[in-house]
C-alpha cells in the first residue's frame, strides 16, 4: 500500500532567511533616512541668510484678482435679477444720436404680435 501525497507544501520556510531580508529592508531604510537628514542638514546651511523674498511669489496681493468667489450668492442673484428687470421693463436711449431706444419687452411682444414677423419671399423650385 502507497501512502497518499499530503496536500500541503512539505518544506519549512527559512525563518533565518526571513529575519535576514526583514533586517536587510531596515538597514535600507535606515541609511535612506540618514542620507535625507544629512542633505537637509547641507541645504539648509547653504540657503542665503537674507531679508529678501527668495521667490516673486512670497510678495503676491492679499487678495486673488477678479472674478472672485461669491461670498453671498443669493443676494447676488437677486441683486443680479433687480438689475435685469429694470433693463426689461424701462424705456432708455441706447443711442441718442442714431435714435435708437430699447423699450419695455411687454411693449415690444405687442408690437410684434400686431405686426407679425417679417418673413422672405417663397421662392419657386427649379424644373429638374
Amino acid at each position: 500500500m502507497s501512502t497518499p501525497k499530503a496536500p500541503f507544501e512539505t518544506k519549512d520556510i527559512h525563518s533565518g532567511m526571513l529575519v535576514s531580508l526583514i533586517g536587510a529592508f531596515l538597514i535600507l531604510l535606515g541609511g535612506t533616512l540618514l542620507i535625507t537628514q544629512l542633505l537637509h542638514r547641507y541645504f539648509i546651511s547653504r540657503q542665503p541668510r537674507s531679508n529678501q523674498a527668495s521667490s516673486p511669489w512670497t510678495s503676491a496681493p492679499a487678495l486673488p484678482p477678479e472674478p472672485r468667489l461669491q461670498v453671498n450668492p443669493a443676494v447676488d442673484l437677486l441683486r443680479m435679477r433687480d438689475v435685469e428687470n429694470v433693463t426689461l421693463q424701462n424705456y432708455a436711449w441706447v443711442d441718442a444720436d442714431k435714435g435708437i431706444v430699447r423699450i419695455p419687452i411687454a411693449r415690444a411682444m405687442a408690437i410684434l404680435a400686431e405686426q407679425g414677423l417679417p418673413s422672405r419671399p417663397v421662392q419657386k423650385e427649379a424644373s429638374q
